[in-house]
């Protein structure tokens, strides 16, 4: 992904858990309970330029629907890496 966007993958703190763009508030970067209807602050974040890269106004979504948890974090919580998401590209529509 991070290839994708142009960015440099040595670019990014280690200390970091989550990459989000510039201009989403801080305060609505959360992780939702599976278990329950509470929310837990995201911490440990590195802004990031998404660019035009990802969902384009052709899909009617905005770069502040993008948010990513880095290897690093995934570590430091104990979470496991799974498949969540395909990114594709096309010639056409």
């Amino acid at each position: 992904m991070l290839r994708f966007l142009g960015i440099d993958p040595a670019t990014i703190d280690p200390s970091t858990d989550f990459l989000a763009p510039a201009g989403v508030p801080a305060g609505e970067l959360v992780i939702p309970s599976f278990k329950d209807r509470r929310e837990f602050a995201v911490s440990n974040v590195q802004r990031i330029d998404v660019g035009p890269h990802l969902f384009g106004s052709a899909l009617g979504l905005s770069a502040r629907n993008v948010a990513f948890i880095t290897p690093n974090g995934l570590s430091r919580r104990g979470w496991t890496q799974i498949p969540g998401g395909w990114l594709l590209e096309s010639s056409r529509p």
